[in-house]
């Protein structure tokens, strides 16, 4: 079955605190988009009836139905699980009243806990051992503060075989800010599910599968449209000096003939590592980055006793020149730009059958002799009046490359400056 074909009857709402199904809505025009890296968000637009207006609610949870014909795919893309942010109600010229309810994936009710911990992530640790048990453990799993524990939330204790390339240390940052620049930097990203039995979130760092090599959209296969190709180094930077610590040092003015101590003063010190490429003259771009949270003291659990380490000074530098290379690839490369149109009747794989959100696939002009691998990073759910359409986005890597990919009936995504879908 071609799951553009299966229309969405109904979505339900679900109580705020225990995610029991307490209504349904029929008839509604709905949006719903799932994201890779980042938070997808949703709407959904009904008459402004007594019933809909009494289960549209602020921090209800949103879910889509299981579909009838038991596909695998469609139950674990309809186990999603949204949350209400917004509610807004509005009268039409011809006296129609309408409510809209908007907000986001649940995976960002992450974004309520802050890094709390001095957290150290180690070099060669599975990304998500690491990211739950030094981040989501201490913050929302098993907080020391109870008040900070989030009911119903579970991590997977999986691994996705992407290991921590650099010993890295956070604290005080946003839990949902951090962790999605550290998947997007790993290439993982992260989903939430309803347990629709036990009613629990399910939470799980997972990575796309690599089909660039047999899903190629091109001119050849006949499947690619119309393309175009550009290159943006207004940003660019190739060398990067990096602030680390401050730390006071005590210094002493000592009487040269005698040794007798004359003063005694206090200076600032400050760790500085560089990073660059090695360009020269007008090729070589700076930019500073500042790196003071990253310290090289941090506190270890020892036999259940808390002790404060230090990193030696040449493990603490790599430290700093990993966060330069980090934002010099993440902020400051250079941006290219893909943009096409694929061609799905003609298509011989299917987006949601063949590969999935995350996954890895190829776009090439013939003409222009361009191409590149991109990242699914995007899947939107889209009914209204004339029916019912699904749209997937694409992401280049490991830089930022969006492809916008149209076509009635097909797919379609985003770039960094059009962040809207068509």
């Amino acid at each position: 079955m071609n799951t553009f074909d299966i229309k969405i009857p109904y979505v339900e709402i679900r109580d705020e605190a225990t995610r029991e199904l307490i209504g349904i809505i029929e008839g509604a025009e709905i949006f719903f988009e799932y994201n890779f890296h980042d938070c997808g968000t949703f709407e959904i637009y009904c008459r402004a009836t007594d019933h809909c207006i009494e289960l549209l609610k602020k921090d209800r949870y949103v879910t889509l139905p299981i579909n009838a014909d038991n596909i695998d795919h469609l139950i674990e893309q309809n186990s999603n699980i949204w949350v209400i942010q917004k509610i807004q109600k509005t009268n039409d010229a011809t006296g129609g009243r309408w409510i809209i309810a908007s907000g986001k994936e649940a995976k960002q009710i992450v974004d309520k806990r802050i890094i709390r911990n001095n957290a150290k992530l180690d070099k060669n640790a599975d990304v998500s051992t690491e990211v739950r048990t030094k981040l989501f453990m201490p913050n929302l799993l098993e907080p020391s503060d109870t008040k900070r524990l989030i009911n119903g939330f579970v991590f997977t204790e999986n691994t996705v075989g992407v290991n921590i390339t650099q010993n890295t240390q956070v604290t005080y940052d946003n839990l949902f800010t951090y962790t999605e620049e550290l998947y997007k930097a790993y290439g993982v990203g992260a989903k939430l599910r309803l347990d629709r039995d036990t009613k629990q979130m399910i939470y799980t760092i997972y990575k796309g599968d690599d089909h660039s090599n047999e899903i190629v959209f091109s001119q050849g296969n006949d499947n690619l449209l119309k393309s175009d190709y550009t290159e943006d180094w207004a940003e660019h930077k190739t060398s990067a000096l990096i602030g680390g610590e401050e730390k006071e040092e005590e210094r002493y003015e000592v009487d040269p003939t005698t040794g007798e101590t004359l003063k005694k003063y206090t200076v600032k010190t400050r760790t500085m590592v560089v990073v660059e490429d090695g360009s020269t003259d007008t090729d070589r771009c700076e930019v500073y980055i500042d790196a003071r949270d990253l310290q090289s003291s941090y506190e270890e659990d020892v036999d259940g006793e808390t002790e404060e380490k230090t990193y030696t000074p040449t493990v603490y530098k790599e430290m700093l020149k990993a966060r330069g290379k980090e934002k010099l690839a993440s902020e400051n490369n250079v941006i290219r730009e893909f943009n096409g149109e694929i061609d799905t009747v003609n298509n011989k794989k299917t987006f949601n059958i063949d590969y999935y959100l995350g996954d890895l696939v190829k776009i090439r002009d013939d003409d222009l002799q361009q191409g590149i691998v991109v990242r699914i990073s995007k899947f939107v759910k889209v009914q209204n009046s004339e029916g019912y359409k699904e749209y997937f986005a694409v992401k280049a890597t490991p830089n930022p490359f969006l492809i916008n990919i149209l076509k009635e009936y097909g797919c379609g995504c985003d770039c960094s400056s059009m962040s809207e879908l068509v």
